[in-house]
């Protein structure tokens, strides 16, 4: 197999380590959005006045996949309670995982200190034929790319 070739976003797998689950999945999204990170440069200031450090921001991740009725979600449960009870408890790390045809990672996205940001529901409408839909809104604290020979 040739190993130089683009890698396509639709085939993933994310797993949670802290969630205390079998496997730490989870999962079943559609889609993942919001992956960034950028430096935030000070504007200049006035002479005398304290210089500001240059500071590293991520943006939320948002998690994004159909609500099944038989399956319980320790993730959603674990978001919930965090945001119901305005807990600051983390987890320790969220693996994004891309996978090539043999269902291997070819390139692994780790977020680290991962905590609840936010969690949606899509409208619910009778006029329309549309699946239930959550998202679920994460920070986390740093970001390690790589790719998998």
């Amino acid at each position: 197999m040739d190993r130089d070739h683009i890698i396509p976003a639709f085939h993933f797998r994310v797993r949670f380590k802290g969630l205390n689950i079998t496997g730490d999945d989870d999962s079943g999204f559609q889609s993942i959005s919001g992956l960034k990170a950028s430096t935030i440069i000070p504007i200049s200031i006035a002479p005398g006045e304290e210089v500001i450090k240059e500071t590293i921001s991520f943006n939320p991740v948002v998690l994004r996949r159909a609500v099944r009725s038989n399956q319980r979600s320790p993730l959603r449960e674990w978001v919930l309670r965090c945001l119901n009870h305005s807990s600051k408890e983390s987890l320790q790390e969220m693996i994004i995982e891309i996978l090539n045809e043999e269902h291997e990672s070819s390139f692994v996205i780790q977020l680290t200190h991962v905590t609840a940001a936010g969690w949606k529901l899509s409208e619910l409408n009778a006029s329309n034929s549309e699946l239930l839909m959550e998202e679920i809104s994460l920070l986390y604290k740093s970001i390690e790319v790589r790719n998998v020979s």
